[in-house]
């Protein structure tokens, strides 16, 4: 009876092990097939009948093997969370599903933003294979998933005591970013993430349960990181406000919570800084006062103690110190800080500013450097549009003399700078900018005549 009991086993392992192989599948259609000839035979069925059965069952036992082997895919607007650990003892594979994969998979579920997440959890047969990034990527692109946690887990004895090794690794993916991005996504990842985790056996539970509250943590946190270098702003701040809302919980000696609580002030400026950016192009296109109040919200928002020496911070700021009060004092200030950076766009801004004041020499002096400097088309197209708003809509005609510059020297639009300079000589006041206006009846000049030669060659 023993020897009956022990080959039933060996025969049910070898079956969790192998049932995936075609070779089982046809094993199980032909035993199945030869039990439904004897019995219906036994029975006096007609052919036709008997082989009827045989082919409909078949066909069910292919669709079940292939329901079970075929990899599950996440549906469509969900985000794919997978997790792929193979441990090599089968018979401690039940702990460790249970105690961390299910607890994993509940708190994905308890804490699923906006009900995105789709748990998908890989089979035995398919997680002995992801052993490696080039594996676990490719199961990425399978499973149609957002998110890997893949590994290995073993049982072994150290020292006279039964433990747990579990080895974790994991990719968020992500679309095309800056190499700056996806070095800091990746440091921040290894940081944070257990890679090693030795857990006693007499204390698995508890210790099961740690784990997979830190890895959920830490993949809320990343997956919301890789949402922002995407583009998908409002997701990310949504799971950023979902970590920090949730207490961290004082008996968990695991210091990684409060390292993401610290970062999280410097997400959600990131955050602000976009939506301010987006605020202000908007402005660009509609020129509206609620696009405005928008941008100075966001940039209010955004403490210079959280974000350092971001230079795109740096330009927003005088810009909103522009837009708020018209405190060109601050902004000049604030750009002057930008001497040693080396784009140019400071200096576009810083001229102008001066100009607004109407200390013109030293405008045209910044502006004078420009002129040696390249630009994209795009933003002198948007430096050019904000001068010539701020000229019509607040009366201050003396920035045509800025626009003439401007057009002539640094966007080499020669006929427009004529025209501008021609404003800047009728619409400003006889007694003011006296040296500027000889300046401006000696460009047209000279700016006549290069077009006279212009034409004259042509």
């Amino acid at each position: 009876m023993d020897i009956i009991i022990e080959i039933f086993k060996r025969f049910e392992n070898f079956f969790h092990e192998n049932w995936h192989h075609w070779y089982i599948l046809a094993s199980i259609i032909v035993l199945e097939n030869l039990l439904i000839i004897y019995f219906l035979k036994s029975v006096n069925l007609e052919n036709f009948i008997t082989y009827s059965f045989c082919i409909v069952l078949s066909l069910l036992t292919l669709l079940i093997w292939y329901k079970f082997k075929k990899i599950e895919k996440t549906p469509k607007g969900k985000i794919g969370f997978v997790v792929s650990i193979y441990c090599s003892e089968k018979n401690k594979e039940n702990c460790i599903r249970e105690d961390f994969v299910i607890n994993l998979k509940k708190l994905i579920k308890n804490n699923n933003i906006e009900n995105k997440f789709h748990f998908i959890e890989i089979r035995r047969h398919l997680s002995q294979q992801i052993d490696d990034v080039e594996s676990a990527s490719e199961l990425m692109e399978k499973t149609k998933s957002l998110f890997i946690i893949y590994g290995r887990a073993r049982h072994r004895n150290h020292e006279g005591k039964n433990y747990y090794f579990l080895e974790l690794d994991g990719i968020v993916k992500h679309r095309p970013i800056s190499k700056g991005n996806s070095d800091n996504l990746n440091i921040e990842f290894n940081e944070l993430f257990p890679k090693k985790i030795q857990i006693p056996e007499d204390e698995d539970i508890f210790s099961f349960n740690i784990t997979s509250e830190w890895v959920e943590f830490v993949s809320t946190y990343i997956i919301g990181i890789a949402a922002f270098c995407s583009g998908n702003i409002e997701y990310a701040n949504s799971l950023y406000n979902s970590l920090n809302k949730r207490p961290i919980n004082s008996k968990n000696s695991i210091d990684v919570y409060s390292k993401i609580k610290q970062r999280l002030p410097k997400r959600f400026a990131e955050i602000n800084l976009v939506k301010a950016k987006n605020c202000l192009e908007n402005w660009r296109q509609d020129k509206s006062f609620q696009n405005i109040e928008n941008f100075s919200q966001y940039m209010a928002s955004i403490s210079t103690n959280i974000i350092f020496n971001d230079y795109e911070l740096t330009l927003l700021k005088s810009i909103d110190l522009f837009f708020t009060d018209r405190n060109t004092t601050e902004a000049i200030r604030v750009l002057k800080k930008c001497k040693k950076i080396k784009d140019p766009i400071w200096k576009l801004n810083l001229a102008f500013l001066f100009a607004y004041n109407g200390n013109m020499k030293s405008s045209l002096r910044y502006y004078r450097m420009c002129a040696k400097e390249e630009f994209e088309a795009e933003n002198l197209s948007q430096v050019e549009d904000f001068i010539y708003w701020v000229t019509t809509n607040e009366n201050k005609y003396h920035l045509y003399f800025c626009l003439g510059f401007f057009n002539w020297e640094i966007k080499g639009d020669k006929a427009q700078a004529m025209q501008d300079f021609r404003h800047f000589l009728k619409l400003t006041e006889p007694d003011n900018f006296k040296k500027e206006k000889e300046l401006a009846a000696e460009w047209i000049a000279e700016i006549d005549n290069e077009l006279n030669d212009t034409r004259n060659v042509a």
